[in-house]
């Protein structure tokens, strides 16, 4: 969901302003602004065992 409105933000800044000022310019005011609105989601991943070997099945609990 989160690619849905970057990709909506982007799209949107270069269509309306790409003449009035650079596109880093765009992307950096437009980002600061998504990154105001939604603020930053931590996902915590408590896994079964300490150590895996390759191939090893994961039992994961998120919290």
């Amino acid at each position: 969901m989160k690619k849905f409105f970057i990709t909506l933000i982007i799209l949107q800044s270069i269509g309306n302003t790409f003449a009035q000022s650079t596109l880093p310019e765009i992307l950096n005011q437009r980002l600061n602004y998504y990154n105001s609105i939604l603020p930053y989601e931590k996902v915590y991943i408590q896994c079964d065992r300490p150590m895996y070997k390759p191939g090893d099945d994961m039992l994961l609990s998120l919290l």
